[in-house]
């Protein structure tokens, strides 16, 4: 079977530079799949969920709410 090129797989980027958002979203809008950038974390938080194969693309050290342990 031959792969599709339009691709229903969300990728989250989470970063509050708006400079490796853009580039990122970029980047992987040119295989085709879906994009959705983020500023903080709160906001990926809040957006409802996605019933779609999905992964998150998060910045370790933000501010208020971070990525780290």
């Amino acid at each position: 079977m031959q792969e599709s090129r339009q691709s229903n797989a969300v990728i989250a980027m989470v970063d509050d530079d708006p400079s490796v958002r853009e580039g990122l979203q970029s980047l992987i809008r040119v295989r085709v799949w879906r994009a959705e950038t983020f500023a903080s974390a709160q906001e990926f938080l809040a957006r409802p969920g996605v019933e779609a194969p999905s992964c998150l693309i998060l910045d370790l050290q933000l501010p208020g709410l971070s990525g780290s342990i």
